[in-house]
C-alpha cells in the first residue's frame, strides 16, 4: 500500500474513532454521544491536538453510514497541482527570468518581477514560487547551480580604499 493510502486510511480510523460511540447509541444519545466528542480535544494522527466542530462530526457520521470506513477517507482536491497563489503569466515570466540567468536565486527572481510590475510586493511566496520552479524543473538544485556562488568578505583600513581609479 502506498504511502498516502496508509496515511488516508489512518485518518479515516481517527474519524471513526471520534463517532464509535454515536454509531452504537440511539435517540437522543447519539447528539450527546457527538456533543461530547465535541467538546474535548483529540490526538490526530499526525500528533496535533484538534478539536473538531458538531457540525463536522455529524457529517462524518452520516458518511459512514453510507459509505463505512472508507467513506472516512479525506477527499482529494480537484485543483491538486494547479496555480493558486497566483496568475500563470506570473510564473512564466519566472521561468523566462531563470531560463536567462540559472545562477538567479528565486528571491532575485521576485525582486525582478516586483519592479517591472509583474507583481505587486508580497503577492509571491518564495517558497511557492521554488516550488513551481522545481516542478518546471527549473529548480537550482535541480539544475545543478545551488550554492555556486562565492562571496569573500574584504577588510580595509579606511574608506574608499578600495576605489580604482580610472586614467
Amino acid at each position: 500500500m502506498p504511502h498516502s493510502e496508509d496515511r488516508s486510511l489512518d485518518i479515516a480510523a481517527f474519524r471513526h474513532c471520534l463517532i464509535a460511540t454515536a454509531l452504537e447509541a440511539e435517540g437522543e444519545g447519539v447528539v450527546a454521544a457527538l456533543r461530547d466528542s465535541a467538546s474535548q480535544p483529540h490526538r490526530n494522527p499526525a500528533g496535533r491536538e484538534v478539536r473538531v466542530s458538531l457540525a463536522t462530526l455529524w457529517s462524518w457520521l452520516a458518511a459512514y453510514r453510507q459509505g463505512a470506513l472508507l467513506a472516512l477517507r479525506p477527499k482529494a482536491r480537484k485543483d491538486k497541482g494547479q496555480l493558486r497563489g497566483f496568475p500563470a503569466a506570473v510564473l512564466e515570466a519566472a521561468l523566462r527570468l531563470r531560463k536567462e540567468n540559472i545562477h538567479r536565486s528565486t528571491r532575485t527572481v521576485i525582486d525582478i518581477l516586483v519592479r517591472s510590475h509583474v507583481v505587486a510586493r508580497g503577492q509571491v511566496a518564495r517558497s511557492t514560487l521554488d516550488r513551481h520552479l522545481d516542478r518546471a524543473g527549473y529548480s537550482r538544485k535541480r539544475q545543478g547551480t545551488l550554492a555556486q556562488t562565492t562571496f569573500r568578505r574584504i577588510a580595509t583600513q579606511a574608506p574608499f580604499e578600495l576605489l580604482v581609479r580610472s586614467s
